[in-house]
């Protein structure tokens, strides 16, 4: 279309890297100088990071391209959101080395007879990985070890990671440490500057052709620099629709009003989003089109649908202010009606009012922790399956900071990418929540939601919940109601204060429901719903990985869980058990004796694996039928878990998953905040003691456990609260 037009001999804006369009600004320069100093190193880790679209993709097509030139094997992996083995098998193949049906030891050894290879013929091997922020744990693990293979003291391979800019956080944790030392050179690149923009468009022109149609204007140039902030992949697309405009319009000139317009479409169909009035401030007429007349139509309507704009803005601010002071005033009556009902002694009182009235549009969800993950997909899946779909966005917290964990989670439950990712991370109990609510509150404002949904227990849940509700906003908490009666627990202070903000509460069993009754919850806000946990199991139990596989794909001979004994599943995470050295010697050594008669599986989450270190607890774990494994991924976890002997745990949601699969489950705390598995179920309270664990392994072994799934555990909990939230959004809950 537009080429013929300008008469161009390729298309200078694709977005798919071509090295021949390679643009070498001042931070490219430098980011290529890094690249080949780290190359000069020969071993190692090199770190290259920089927003989306900055042109990390294009440095490594471009380097690549050089390189094929010299006496280097270079190979370049773009799929980085694998697991271990996977990843593996990525290297293998991007060497153009066999890899289908090999294990995991015979991919090793194939990869490192391959590049000692180039060595003896005096070459040696770089790979280059990109999207490094996607890299699950233990695949990056891998990697590190590929690293340290060598030929007589010469290393063998030398690994470049190319990520954005989480991918920098994500190497300040402890875990990362082994590999922090590896690296021996980074660079995080930047968007270029205003005289860099102009330089780069120009650029691409030339090399597509362009003698000088169309023209673009100094003030074009400066509209674009600003709205797409020097990021290369946003001027590219913005560029692309500027010609194709231009072609439609028959202009040959681009200038500051065409910008401001094509701004405007883009904006429109949601592909890019606007920088703060840059086109307005320069473009104060309308375009110009072929005839003056229609210029001028163009820019009136234009300048109409501004003022049409900036007085819906007034109005839906007014709206929120308005309802801002409802709801001060209602939490004020709540609080003078709390306070006489102290005094008076009159126990529960009438029913609060205080529910806020739906303003802005759509759900959105929020999760921060594993648990979550389960919870927020189903819930998710219904309300975008809705007769009328429901507008949903997703923001992940980060809390979760194991992004293997998180990666193989999100992937095996189908859930979307988060469309936010607020990257907390680790930290104490207060720093985190206070993090969270300092991150959540831009995102609040700026997502404009008539309600958030939150889940669970975690930081997470009371952070985003408070926010919201401060912020006159409509709170509602899945899997309200359970409660330990433990203040000591984190979690269970998490639950009560959750609970008191939220708008709707959803419940998973009777006895959640009596709970928020006693703590004085109007009978309107509680619904029974049953499990969203259960929904997730049922509806990919069959998609489960075998036990045996997941058992080789880590490197372990899947005989040793294959006797006629069956094996036990082991999870810890709790600080209860874990923080305190002495708590988690007595539980890893009693694991060890129970390991002599039932072989264990133990899927170690980071915190506990980091506990176990530092206590000096490894040698413990040596034992040969205590089978330690990395975090696992969801269909993993629970193929492991269906065909478990029994399970131990301190896991909360593990303790639902086993009473409807119906496998005898052990819980390793003193409470639990979930009953109904204990009264219904097959799950037994035992807490750290070794001789009441010791006691109850024996009886579930001798007997088994029997139990029955609760009620309204069907598969269909998330259709219930799906069915709730849009009658509250049309207005008709109580």
């Amino acid at each position: 279309m537009y080429q013929s037009f300008y008469r161009l001999e390729s298309l200078p804006f694709e977005l798919t890297p071509d090295p021949a369009f390679f643009f070498m600004s001042r931070g490219h320069r430098r980011a290529m100088a890094y690249l080949r100093y780290g190359l000069s190193k020969e071993e190692g880790f090199l770190v290259l990071t920089g927003e989306i679209g900055t042109g990390k993709t294009m440095l490594a097509a471009a380097l690549l391209r050089d390189l094929a030139r010299e006496a280097v094997i270079g190979a370049r992996v773009a799929t980085s959101q694998l697991e271990a083995y996977d990843m593996l098998e990525m290297v293998a193949a991007s060497f153009g080395l066999e890899h289908e049906g090999k294990s995991k030891t015979a991919l090793i050894k194939r990869i490192e007879a391959f590049l000692a290879d180039g060595v003896a013929r005096g070459r040696r091997a770089l790979l280059v990985v990109d999207e490094a922020q996607n890299i699950a744990r233990d695949a990056l693990e891998e990697l590190r070890l590929l690293s340290n293979l060598e030929l007589d003291g010469r290393p063998l391979l030398q690994i470049f990671l190319f990520g954005q800019d989480e991918f920098r956080r994500l190497l300040r944790a402890p875990h990362m440490e082994q590999l922090r030392q590896r690296v021996v050179a980074a660079y995080h690149l930047g968007p270029l500057r205003s005289d860099e923009t102009r330089e780069y468009i120009e650029h691409r022109l030339r090399r597509a052709g362009w003698k000088g149609d169309p023209v673009f204007t100094d003030e074009a140039f400066h509209v674009i620099h600003r709205f797409s902030g020097g990021i290369p992949r946003r001027i590219n697309t913005l560029c692309d629709r500027l010609l194709l405009y231009g072609y439609l319009e028959e202009l040959h000139e681009i200038s500051a009003d065409v910008v401001g317009v094509v701004i405007e479409e883009l904006r429109e169909e949601a592909f890019l989003e606007a920088a703060p009035s840059a086109a307005m401030e320069a473009a104060p007429a309308g375009p110009p089109g072929r005839s003056p007349r229609r210029g001028e139509a163009a820019g009136l309507e234009g300048r109409v649908e501004g003022m049409e704009g900036r007085m819906a803005g007034i109005e839906e601010r007014l709206d929120g202010i308005e309802a801002g002071v409802g709801a001060i005033r209602e939490r004020m009556e709540a609080l003078l009606g709390a306070a006489g009902r102290a005094e008076a002694g009159t126990g529960r009182g009438r029913p609060a009012t205080r529910r806020h009235p739906p303003r802005g549009r759509g759900v959105l969800c929020v999760v921060g922790a594993r648990p979550n993950f389960m919870k927020i997909a189903p819930v998710m899946r219904a309300l975008r399956e809705a007769p009328e779909p429901v507008r949903v966005r997703l923001v992940h917290t980060g809390q979760h900071y194991d992004e293997a964990m998180k990666d193989a989670f999100f992937r095996q439950l189908g859930l979307p990418e988060p469309d936010v990712d607020l990257g907390v991370g680790s930290a104490s109990h207060a720093v985190q929540t206070a993090q969270i609510m300092e991150r959540f509150e831009p995102v609040l404002e700026r997502e404009d939601p008539a309600c958030v949904v939150v889940v669970g227990d975690v930081n997470s849940t009371l952070a985003c919940a408070l926010v919201a509700a401060k912020a006159g906003r409509a709170v509602a908490h899945v899997e309200a109601g359970l409660r330990s009666f433990d203040r000591t627990m984190p979690e269970e202070v998490n639950r009560v204060l959750t609970d008191q903000v939220a708008d709707l509460l959803f419940c998973t069993e009777p006895r959640a429901v009596e709970n928020l009754r006693g703590e004085g919850i109007e009978e309107g806000r509680i619904h029974l719903v049953g499990n969203v946990m259960i929904d997730t199991l049922l509806r990919h139990r069959e998609l489960a990985v075998p036990p045996a596989r997941t058992l080789a794909r880590h490197g372990v001979d899947p005989a040793v869980i294959e006797g006629a004994e069956g094996y036990i599943l082991l999870t810890l995470h709790r600080p209860a058990n874990v923080d305190d050295p002495a708590v988690l010697r007595r539980l890893i050594k009693t694991v060890r004796g129970i390991s002599d008669a039932v072989p264990v599986v133990f899927p170690v989450h980071p915190r506990t694996a980091a506990r176990i270190e530092a206590a000096g607890l490894g040698d413990l774990m040596g034992a040969r039928r205590i089978v330690r494994l990395p975090p696992l991924g969801y269909l993993e976890t629970l193929g492991l878990m269906a065909e478990a002997r029994l399970v131990m745990t301190d896991s909360g949601g593990m303790q639902e998953e086993t009473t409807a699969l119906g496998v005898p489950c052990i819980t390793l705390r003193e409470n639990t905040e979930r009953p109904i598995t204990v009264e219904q179920g097959t799950n037994r309270i035992v807490g750290s003691d070794p001789n009441r664990i010791l006691a109850a392994v024996d009886h579930v072994l001798a007997n088994g456990a029997q139990g029955r799934v609760p009620q309204l555990w069907d598969g269909r909990a998330a259709e219930r609260i799906r069915d709730v939230l849009v009658s509250w959004l049309n207005g008709r809950a109580g």
